[in-house]
């Protein structure tokens, strides 16, 4: 499903792009995707890390309780190599760059019009 919405996204895009470049406007087609680029991927390597920090916070929080819990060491074991798994710290990758993505994505749809407004103004010839 994500690929076919992806596909999609490429092909309006990619029109879109055609019919600026045909009627000479290409800048203002590609100057806004430009900033909505940056804003989002600034934002999203902030949220990305600060996501990602909080789910391995948590998962070495969870070897503490259940040492706090006095939990028999046998159990602790199977917690611990179940928490230091590989797989396990790829599905929190995963998940914490999904998130990361689409937060980037709404706020950079959200914030890039008064941003680029700001820095790229255009002083009236009066």
């Amino acid at each position: 499903m994500f690929f076919l919405i992806l596909v999609d996204w490429v092909a309006n895009l990619a029109a879109e792009y055609l019919w600026y470049r045909d009627v000479g406007y290409e800048q203002m087609l590609i100057k806004p995707l430009l900033t909505k680029m940056v804003i989002g991927g600034v934002y999203a390597l902030f949220l990305f890390f600060f996501i990602f920090s909080a789910f391995l916070v948590v998962r070495k929080a969870i070897l503490v309780y259940a040492e706090e819990k006095g939990y028999p060491e046998e159990q602790l074991a199977r917690i611990q190599a179940a928490l230091s798994s590989r797989g396990l710290k790829e599905l929190l990758f995963l998940v914490a760059g999904v998130i990361s993505f689409a937060g980037g994505a709404a706020f950079a749809q959200a914030s890039w019009l008064p941003l680029l407004a700001y820095f790229d103004q255009t002083p009236f010839p009066w």
